[in-house]
């Protein structure tokens, strides 16, 4: 990719402002659109994937999305909006992480589930963790 291309890529994938990433994901007036996609599709409605990025230029854009979506979210949730990061695909398919907004109840509660799920399992990994150090701390004390 030239210099230039990979300036249009930067100024698609921001979100601070009025970049390509945040348009695709608000309506003109601010209010969310009800939307769910991929990195790849992102990247495919902006239209950074004609320029035929090289794996390393790949890797970059992708880094470059996480770290804009991470802005949205953060936004999205300061102002009370449904932003989902979702995983859809089970049985055959292998799971699929989407980002947008949702209005389906039901995958909303699904994904406050899963999160549940995780924290329950770190609080988990955290009280044996702490059991350990607390053994160590008596051996080592004698």
């Amino acid at each position: 990719m030239t210099e230039k291309e990979i300036l249009d890529v930067k100024g698609k994938l921001r979100s601070a402002d009025d970049g390509g990433l945040r348009n695709l994901f608000f309506k003109k007036n601010g209010l969310p659109k009800q939307i769910l996609l991929t990195n790849r599709q992102i990247l495919e409605k902006l239209g950074v994937l004609k320029y035929d990025p090289n794996t390393f230029e790949s890797e970059a854009m992708v880094e470059m999305l996480r770290k804009s979506l991470t802005y949205i979210r953060k936004n999205a949730k300061n102002a009370g909006l449904a932003w989902i990061d979702i995983e859809i695909g089970q049985g055959d398919h292998r799971p699929v992480a989407r980002h947008g907004f949702s209005n389906d109840i039901e995958q909303i509660m699904s994904n406050a589930n899963k999160y549940d799920n995780i924290a329950e399992n770190h609080k988990v990994k955290a009280k044996q963790t702490r059991k350990i150090a607390k053994i160590q701390e008596k051996l080592l004390a004698s």
